[in-house]
């Protein structure tokens, strides 16, 4: 989508801009900064010309360590895709203070948990590798490594894609660009170069996001599943629809800090199903606006909860959520 920001995380050898986001429109802007053998020139020349993207910030770390001190940029800045370049999955860091080892997916995760931002991550790239199988081996350790330390979060989002593509060294940049496309329609490109390996559906059984070649068609992406352990979404394609009515959803704040009475619930309620009406045919099958409610706080002051449920597009059930203003 046009309205889509992206980060591109990534330790550059030019120590320019270190630990600074900053945002690009150009690409020989970018170019000026930290040069044509730049880890991020590559990936932002892909993502603005290949796929149109228009709002892309870099975020050149010296060090995996640096992302411990960025809770608050992803607090207050949000981006719809965050996609570091060269972190694996398993790439992990000790709490001396706790004495606890926890992997930096595992941190962008936490970080990242009460914002609507996607961590799209990728591996070592399949052409390294002997045999599908050995490759296949390794993709399973990795997805091991992070599910067993997402235990206890909502785990939507990150997603992991197969580095399979060749002549492209980060997959997940690919897959960012497919994710720009209409939010109503699957990902997909005629462009896409081959995978590596012919993989099908009977050799994955995990987590996998992977690149499909076909023989009657063009390459396509597989598997779009996210690291949720909530079944609903669990599916990419669901899960950015969800995302996307929150982050679209109409200013309603001018109702914040008024005295309320059951008119402004009424024209609060009208407001959102106007709203959710012209999602209808595009992202949703179907709506329902269950309830406005307010709740007193602790502090005098006064919530207000709109609870709606959604028939997204990609699925055959109903999700229900809430906006508080």
């Amino acid at each position: 989508m046009k309205d889509d920001t992206i980060l591109l995380l990534g330790i550059d050898e030019k120590k320019t801009a270190l630990n600074e986001a900053r945002e690009y429109t150009r690409y020989q802007e970018l170019l000026d900064t930290y040069g044509e053998t730049s880890v991020f020139a590559g990936p932002f020349r892909t993502l603005q010309e290949q796929f149109g993207a228009e709002n892309i910030s870099v975020l050149n770390l010296d060090s995996w360590d640096d992302l411990k001190e960025k809770e608050e940029l992803f607090r207050q800045q949000y981006y719809t895709y965050i996609v570091p370049l060269g972190l694996r999955l398993s790439d992990s860091y000790d709490n001396i203070l706790e004495n606890k080892r926890y992997l930096y997916a595992q941190l962008l995760v936490w970080m990242t948990g009460r914002t609507a931002s996607t961590i799209v991550m990728t591996g070592v790239h399949a052409s390294l590798f002997n045999t599908l199988t050995e490759y296949l081996a390794y993709e399973k350790q990795e997805v091991k490594e992070v599910s067993d330390y997402l235990f206890n979060l909502q785990g939507n989002n990150l997603v992991y894609v197969s580095n399979s593509l060749v002549h492209e060294d980060y997959a997940n940049v690919i897959l960012t660009g497919l994710l720009l496309d209409d939010v109503g329609s699957y990902p997909s490109s005629d462009a896409l170069p081959a995978a590596c390996w012919d993989i099908d559906y009977s050799d994955i059984s995990m987590d996998l996001v992977w690149f499909r070649n076909n023989h009657l068609r063009p390459v396509t992406v597989e598997n779009l599943k996210n690291f949720a352990s909530e079944p609903f979404i669990k599916s990419v394609l669901v899960d950015r629809i969800i995302k996307y009515i929150k982050n679209h959803w109409p200013d309603q704040n001018g109702y914040i800090g008024t005295a309320f009475s059951d008119y402004k619930l009424v024209k609060i309620a009208e407001q959102a199903e106007e709203y959710l009406k012209t999602l209808t045919g595009w992202i949703l099958y179907d709506y329902d606006i269950l309830s406005v409610t307010t709740e007193q706080y602790a502090d005098s002051s006064v919530g207000i909860h709109v609870r709606y449920e959604v028939w997204p597009k990609f699925t055959v059930e109903k999700y229900t959520d809430e906006v508080i203003l």
